[in-house]
């Protein structure tokens, strides 16, 4: 029997590899670019069941690679689909299938992350970088991290530290040198889902965390009045905080207390995806190709 071939277009590196990881698992030729050029360079020198591609690229949308792709022929079935959608699939996927990939421990370097994981203490793994957060409400949040640090001795707080002067500036004039803190440099996807996995609480105004942390089952308190994804925020897997250091505190505490808050978010249905877009994917594919 033919194998299916896809190809996926994501500008996420990591993300497109592990998509095409487990599509190869599950019996598929399965190819990714990075790009809508690459991804047009290799339709033009072979042709696809299913062409898979995200709404937004460096160079192009992927409307424009479907429009061009479908009339020529270089795909059968072609669908534009949101970053959002592969991640929580993805992340979906490999807790299930890909066990070398997210089941195993990751082998992080001797350091301070190896060494608060050692340790058995609850992690709070924090992320802020959003412009309007510069300055005094980062320092809020970040006298907040140090109040829950003095307050918990069982906590380790890993702060993934912007490169962007404003932030480190901030970070290293209140939390450095606080005992159960550690300011880390930007990580890599694989090593910061990892990190994820293992952190007991996110504080973050990513929007990014927001969509990939519920998959893992991760309550995130955003740091940030408003969102994009009110969608996280109704479901209960988010909460909005804002960067008030005692409403932090406070929200964070809640969760670190009492198990029943900290369960009521952490096993909240996920907005952004339930694991099973590979199985519905697949249905379409045995009704528009099979």
């Amino acid at each position: 029997m033919t194998k299916l071939s896809v190809l996926i277009c994501d500008d996420n590196a990591a993300l497109s590899k592990a998509v095409t990881r487990y599509l190869v698992a599950k019996g598929c030729d399965a190819t990714a670019a990075l790009t809508i050029t690459d991804a047009r360079r290799q339709l033009e020198s072979r042709s696809v069941d299913l062409l898979l591609v995200d709404y937004s690229l460096p160079d192009g949308t992927g409307a424009e690679l479907v429009d061009w792709a479908l009339p020529r022929r270089r795909a059968q079935v072609a669908y534009c689909i949101t970053g959002v959608a592969i991640t929580a699939n993805v992340v979906a996927a490999m807790r299930a299938g890909c066990r070398d990939v997210l089941e195993k421990p990751f082998d992080f370097d001797p350091g301070p992350i190896a060494d608060a994981i050692a340790s058995g203490r609850r992690i709070v793994l924090m992320t802020s970088h959003r412009r309007e957060n510069w300055g005094d409400p980062l320092r809020r949040v970040c006298r907040a991290a140090k109040v829950l640090a003095e307050t918990y001795d069982d906590l380790h707080v890993l702060f993934s530290v912007h490169l962007n002067p404003e932030v480190q500036e901030a970070a290293r004039e209140i939390l450095g040198g606080v005992d159960r803190v550690d300011l880390l440099p930007p990580q890599d996807y694989l090593p910061f889902v990892h990190l994820m996995r293992v952190a007991t609480l996110i504080l973050s105004d990513s929007g990014g965390m927001q969509e990939e942390a519920p998959s893992l089952g991760k309550p995130v308190l955003v740091l940030r009045d408003t969102t994009e994804r009110p969608e996280a925020v109704a479901a209960g897997t988010v909460r909005l905080v804002g960067t008030d250091t005692a409403r932090v505190v406070a929200e964070a505490s809640l969760l670190l207390d009492d198990s029943v808050e900290y369960e009521a978010m952490s096993k909240a249905s996920n907005p952004f995806g339930d694991g099973h877009a590979s199985e519905r994917i697949a249905q379409v594919l045995a009704e528009q190709l099979l």
